[in-house]
């Protein structure tokens, strides 16, 4: 175990010849906290990237119990954590089963809650808004630099945000995530007779816990009663560059 220390000035006043130092790494059980909360981050936008919409998606929200077991399969997490349904506000109880095989394997999640359908006066508010904006610019920085999101641009942050629960099912895992933070810019693509809508996001992602920032291009699809299915371009990541949430995975 490697263990850095750093000297510390006294302050003032105090006995010079007395040595501060800090210390890494921190108390083990707080690292597993911290892993446990990425693995119940992952849950949750493995409900966000199978039964999200512009319309309906998930919040995360504390994580009540989380036990872990390691081995040769890989990290075991067995979670309970409360979830905030968006837009009715409604919390749920949801208790997941997530592995982190070793490797570059797919992570295995098995999910337990009371999912809701979201109602049909939604849709129609949501086409509403699409044939009433003027061209094909959507927005630009959402949710502004005061994090305030107008009534008629929640929708599409919240497609964004499935987007990049997706992002995150794919490239994430228990030791990293990308959080979508901010839409620099959305316009949209298509609008079709069948309700195929297409809109093209460029968005402000933070990998964690690197902090770094990642910018991301999206072309996100979506028609009712289908996934949300999002290609991604992020040029700091080459690899982040694939369709996601294809029907085939929806299981």
């Amino acid at each position: 175990m490697l263990v850095f220390a750093a000297k510390v000035l006294a302050p003032q006043g105090s006995d010079p010849r007395r040595v501060f130092t800090t210390g890494w790494p921190c108390n083990e059980r707080a690292l597993e906290r911290v892993r446990a909360e990425r693995a119940a981050r992952y849950a949750v936008d493995f409900m966000n990237a199978h039964h999200g919409s512009p319309l309906h998606s998930y919040d995360h929200g504390p994580l009540c119990s989380w036990k872990r077991n390691e081995d040769n399969k890989g990290a075991d997490y067995q979670l309970e954590c409360e979830v905030e349904e968006q837009p009715s506000k409604r919390k749920l109880k949801v208790t997941a089963t997530v592995l982190f095989p070793p490797g570059r394997e797919t992570p295995r999640v098995n999910i337990t809650s009371e999912l809701s359908p979201h109602e049909e006066a939604y849709d129609e508010a949501w086409e509403e808004n699409l044939r009433e904006y003027p061209g094909q610019s959507l927005g630009e920085n959402i949710p502004d630099n005061f994090g305030h999101v107008p009534h008629n641009k929640t929708a599409l942050l919240r497609l964004a945000q499935v987007a990049g629960s997706i992002i995150n099912v794919e490239n994430g895992g228990e030791h990293k995530t990308y959080d979508l933070q901010r839409i620099n810019s959305v316009a949209l693509s298509l609008l079709s007779r069948d309700s195929l809508r297409i809109f093209d996001y460029e968005v402000i992602a933070v990998e964690m816990p690197t902090q770094e920032i990642v910018i991301c291009y999206l072309t996100v699809a979506w028609q009712k009663g289908e996934p949300v299915r999002v290609k991604y371009l992020c040029p700091k990541l080459a690899a982040l560059e694939m369709w996601g949430s294809k029907e085939e995975d929806r299981t």
